[in-house]
This record gives structure tokens, C-alpha cells and sequence, in this order.
């Protein structure tokens, strides 16, 4: 109980105010279309929010319930990518302590938590269909980003999307990519290591691309990772 203007309140929200407050915060992410640090700051208010209903649904384990919120969770990664956009005028991807970095990695935790709701090969869908569409090399990788984060969840057995997305990153023009889209591509191959190695008829370009990104000082740290991890697969 809590002390309210003299009067004792329950410190727990009724139904209906659970309900108002998780509409609030669903609009407050669709509302926020615009890319900047107080628009980050609007976003980044509901992610509590979202943190407690996955770990409710997680508990209660009660899948009529879980499948209620799928359409919401759904809503709630296309806007997630929409705010992990970098900026048109970006030659990289956002240096590591920077606002926007540390903004991109309480995303990505944010997608890892609630990605049981709808499954990792339903947002590997999701974000596939966006790439899609004629769209600038900023949604590319935000999308390509929203993939990294629940790649190592994808069963090896998956076989509808992902084959699909790698298939379309080793036959990228990379001498035409952004490099922010390379990197991000280069983090995915690594992520999705576990999936590649049960796939070997994707194996040796995935390494032959992975081996290209050591080339380029920007991606080299990231792409040495990659190749540690598709090495990892082997030991």
C-alpha cells in the first residue's frame, strides 16, 4: 500500500489500467516516427513496460494468452526498427559508448526478451518482407540489426526465411554496400554460426565472405569475431 493525498491506494494497477497504460506506451512507439535523442528518450519510457508483460506471459505460460499479445509484439519490433535507424549522413554504425550505441543494445535486449512471443523465425519473416521494398541502406541494416538479435535462437531446421537471407547477403554487391550494412551483415553470418554449420552448402561462401571483412579496418574486429564463432561450431 502507498500513501496517496492522505489516503491509502493499492500499489497495483486494476485490469483496466494494466490495459490503459500498456495502449499508451503501444502508441507512444508508433507516434514517435521521427529519428533523434528525445524522440529515443519517448521510446525508451515504454521498455519497462514491455520487459514486465513478457516476463508475466513467460510465467504464466498460458499460450491462448501469449498468442493475444503476438499482434502487439509484432507492432512493437517494426517500431523498434524504425528507432534504430541511423541517420542518412552516417558513414558507419554509431561508435561504441555513444547515446545512440547504448540505445541499440537496450533494444536488442528488449527484442531478446520478448522474442518467445512470436518466435524468431516470425520476426526473421517480418523484417525479410520489409527488405522487400525499394528502402534506403538505413532501414536495410536496421532491419539486417532487428534479424542479429534473435539469430541465435533460429532452430537449424529452419528453412523457409533464413536460407533466403543469407542467400541474399552472400550474393550482396559489396562494393556497393554501405558499410554500416556490411557490418551488420557480417555480425548476422556470425550469429546465425549455429544454423550455417547444419547448412554446408552455405558454408564455405559464408567464411569466404566473413574472410573479406578482415580487409576492411572497420569490419575486421567484427568479422574476426564472426569467424571465431563459425570455428567455435567446429570444435
Amino acid at each position: 500500500m502507498i500513501q496517496n493525498q492522505g489516503h491509502c491506494v493499492p500499489n497495483e494497477l486494476k485490469p483496466r489500467d494494466v490495459e490503459r497504460h500498456f495502449l499508451t506506451c503501444e502508441l507512444l512507439l508508433q507516434r514517435q516516427k521521427r529519428k533523434g535523442f528525445l524522440h529515443r528518450i519517448v521510446a525508451q519510457i515504454t521498455f519497462n513496460l514491455w520487459y514486465r508483460l513478457s516476463q508475466e506471459l513467460y510465467e504464466r505460460d498460458i499460450q491462448p494468452l501469449t498468442d493475444l499479445f503476438k499482434p502487439h509484439i509484432e507492432r512493437l519490433i517494426a517500431a523498434l526498427a524504425r528507432h534504430c535507424q541511423c541517420e542518412p549522413d552516417y558513414t558507419h554504425l554509431p561508435e561504441e559508448g555513444s547515446e545512440f550505441y547504448e540505445f541499440r543494445i537496450k533494444v536488442m535486449e528488449l527484442i531478446k526478451d520478448v522474442v518467445f512471443i512470436v518466435g524468431s523465425s516470425s520476426v526473421f519473416r517480418q523484417m525479410f518482407a520489409s527488405l522487400q521494398n525499394e528502402i534506403s541502406w538505413e532501414q536495410t541494416e536496421a532491419a539486417l540489426f532487428v534479424m542479429q538479435a534473435v539469430a541465435k535462437n533460429i532452430l537449424p531446421e529452419e528453412y523457409e526465411v533464413v536460407p533466403k537471407v543469407v542467400e541474399a547477403i552472400l550474393n550482396m554487391p559489396e562494393d556497393d554496400a554501405h558499410p554500416a550494412v556490411r557490418k551488420t551483415c557480417v555480425m548476422l553470418l556470425g550469429e546465425l554460426c549455429e544454423w550455417i554449420d547444419t547448412h554446408p552448402e552455405c558454408l564455405e561462401s559464408s567464411l569466404q565472405f566473413l574472410l573479406r571483412g578482415l580487409q576492411d579496418k572497420h569490419i575486421a574486429p567484427t568479422a574476426a569475431n564472426s569467424l571465431q564463432a563459425s570455428f567455435m561450431q567446429h570444435l
